[in-house]
This record gives C-alpha cells, structure tokens and sequence, in this order.
C-alpha cells in the first residue's frame, strides 16, 4: 500500500508537466491565469480535507509556513512558464536535475559529506544536461531553461523545508495545505507579469484538475511516502518520473525524442540513481 501511494504520487508529477504543456500547447489559457487556478483550486481541496479529516491538533494559520510558500509559488509560476515553450519530457528532466542539486547543496550546508563516487556522478549528470541543452543538440528555448531552472530550485526548497516542517510535528496534510493558502496572499503580484491573456473554460476545468489532484493530493500522496518510506528510496523511485514524462508526451503530445537526446536522459537518471544509491549506502 505504501508503494502504491509512493506511485500515485509520481504519476502524478508526470501529469503535472503533461497536462500544463498540452493546456499551453493548445493556447487554452496563458501562464499566470493556469499558475492561478492551479494554485487556488489545490489550496480549496487541500484546506477542505484538513477541515474534514481528524487532524484538528493545530489552527489553519499555524499549518505550513511563510517560506515554504513562496518555494512552492517560485516552483508553480516557473513551471508554468517554462512550459509554454519545453516539451513535456524535456521540462521535467530539467526540473529534477535541478531539484536533485538544489536538495544536494542543501544537505551540504547542512554539514553532509560527499564521497569522490558521489562527485563524480553528479558531474556526469551535470555535463550530460550541459550537452543537452547544446544548440545543436536541443535547440532550447533559453527563457525557458531559465524559467525551469527557478521552477527546480522552488521545488527543492520546498522539499527539504517539508522536512523541517515534519520535524515541528505538521503533517503531510497540515504543511501541504498551509502552504498552498499562504501562497495565495500572493497572487496579486504575479498578475502584472501577464504578456497576452488566454482563456477559455476547457483550460480552466483542466486548470483545476491540475491544481486539486495532481498537485494538491499529489503533494500530499508525495510527502505522506517521505513519511513512511527512506527519503533516499523514494528519491530514487523519483527517477521514473521523467521517463513517464518523456514516453507519455512523444505518444500522447507528438513530441520527439532523438537518440542523443535519449542518450543524455540516460546518463542523467543513471548518474543521479548512482549518487542515491550511494547516499543510501552511506547513510
């Protein structure tokens, strides 16, 4: 049951960049309107099964905290603008390379040891993102990269605050859900950042299924498995998130993936499952 938790969380990150690719793709809403919606229908359904569940130990206005929502928003508003113009694998590879550096330079200064094994697999996946984003390789769209780059360091702020937010006794649930209403004081400032309005009620309802299911319950799926399982163990299973982006999106987007494309995917996830497997090993 705890791995079948830990897998609908993954699938619901996929989802996450399949579903704002296709909303972007198809002109059907613009950035900030879809990081809105996404934002404010996931806070409604988070804050609705904190009200309803048995979890009453603290006040709303104690759960999640003021840091963890402006990573969570910094991860939201990049996400969203990094995918009106990457293709959906290409995004989430992105995404977790940065997310898994972000994290690593986190435990650094936390006083964490790398083995040599350690450095030398993170450089690896380094220049295998480098080559990547190569001109001739990819031809990124260099906004972008920047935008998803932003969108991985939110993330992994985040992630690693989660832990502190653990450890001061909130749950998956309670820190989730705090984060996602403090996030929303917010919103005003974001709107300004507009380039061309979108809209249309098919964005929005898909809008809201990204922002209440597979972001909000995807969280907390995600931060409940942190809960029960090694973080490293499920770090590592985060690894398949990316090549169910990268498969769902040639076959259901029409995206394409070249074989030094797939080449580089592969030298990325291998050398990342290598350095968790290492910190594993090393406790």
């Amino acid at each position: 049951m705890k791995y079948f938790i830990l897998v609908l969380a993954l699938v619901c990150f996929a989802l996450n960049s399949l579903i704002a690719r296709y909303v972007f793709n198809e002109d059907l809403l613009d950035e900030v309107t879809f990081t809105v919606i996404r934002l404010c229908s996931g806070a409604f359904v988070l804050v609705l099964f904190l009200l309803l569940s048995k979890q009453k130990n603290r006040a709303l206005s104690q759960c999640g905290s003021w840091y963890g929502a402006i990573a969570l928003l910094v991860y939201l508003i990049g996400f969203s603008f990094a995918y009106t113009a990457l293709d959906a694998g290409f995004g989430a590879l992105i995404l977790f390379v940065v997310v898994t550096f972000t994290m690593v330079i986190g435990g650094i200064i936390q006083g964490q040891k790398l083995s040599l094994l350690q450095w030398g697999a993170l450089s690896v996946a380094l220049l295998s993102l480098a080559y990547l984003l190569n001109p001739s390789v990819s031809h990124p769209n260099w906004y972008a990269v920047l935008a998803m780059g932003l969108s991985g360091i939110g993330w992994g702020a985040y992630s690693l605050h989660g832990t502190k937010l653990k450890l001061e006794g909130q749950s998956p649930i309670q820190s989730t859900a705090g984060c996602f209403l403090r996030a929303m004081v917010f919103v005003p400032a974001i709107f300004p950042f507009i380039s061309a309005i979108q809209f249309s009620w098919h964005g929005v309802v898909i809008a809201i299924i990204c922002g209440a299911l597979t972001s909000g319950v995807g969280y907390v799926l995600w931060y409940q498995s942190l809960f029960w399982l090694q973080v490293d163990k499920a770090a590592t299973m985060q690894l398949s998130v990316p090549v169910i982006t990268l498969i769902s999106g040639v076959l259901f987007l029409g995206e394409s993936v070249n074989v030094i494309q797939s080449i580089c995917a592969v030298l990325i996830l291998l050398s990342i499952g290598f350095y968790l497997k290492q910190k594993s090993r090393l406790g």
